[in-house]
């Protein structure tokens, strides 16, 4: 049985440790966004005890703020009593404001990991609470858009690799011959010859 050197093992061994690397230097923790992140968000308002009454959601303009938004009213209807909070962070904080003074309890805020942020929740923070989806770890090189970019990218290299390969293997003991062949075999040029 024939062993592999260190040469054959060189390169898989570089591309398993620049892989690793990447995936290492790409780690980040994201809280999920859109539908998943509302019913993540929302299920943990069920979880409570005793149930929050009324909860304001604070969801972005965008389209996974509005997704996020109907998940989570879609998953509270006929149990929480949800109101919405439109607008700017400053008009988001007066309506959070008014009803936090209304709440004899923390009013709870279901808000999108982008408003979640917003800085004027520090400022209302004995008046208020925010449940927002929890955070979890992954890596932005090993996410499935990555790795399919990083498919399509390699994919024409990889072809032409092959067909590369595949002519040199195939064409490395018929080529000369049939090189020297047409050489020979080929009428001498009109300029060659000699005018009488």
């Amino acid at each position: 049985m024939k062993r592999l050197g260190p040469s054959a093992l060189g390169m898989p061994a570089v591309l398993a440790a620049l892989c690793a690397f990447f995936s290492w230097a790409t780690y980040t923790s994201e809280a999920p966004t859109g539908r998943e992140g509302g019913l993540q968000a929302a299920d943990a308002l069920l979880r409570r005890t005793p149930a929050p009454g009324r909860v304001l959601l604070v969801a972005g303009d965008d389209a996974e703020g509005r997704e996020f938004a109907a998940a989570v009213r879609e998953r509270l209807r006929g149990r929480i009593v949800v109101l919405e909070g439109r607008g700017s962070p400053a008009e988001v904080r007066v309506l959070a404001e008014r009803l936090a003074s209304e709440e004899s309890s923390p009013l709870l805020v279901v808000a999108a990991p982008g408003p979640a942020r917003w800085a004027l929740w520090q400022n209302l923070r004995a008046r208020v609470e925010v449940v927002s989806p929890p955070a979890t770890g992954r890596s932005a090189f090993l996410s499935p858009t990555n790795l399919r970019n990083v498919a399509d990218q390699i994919a024409v290299i990889a072809i032409i690799a092959v067909l590369m390969a595949l002519m040199s293997i195939g064409g490395k003991s018929s080529a000369p011959a049939r090189l020297k062949s047409a050489v020979v075999a080929s009428p001498p040029s009109p300029s060659a010859q000699s005018i009488p």
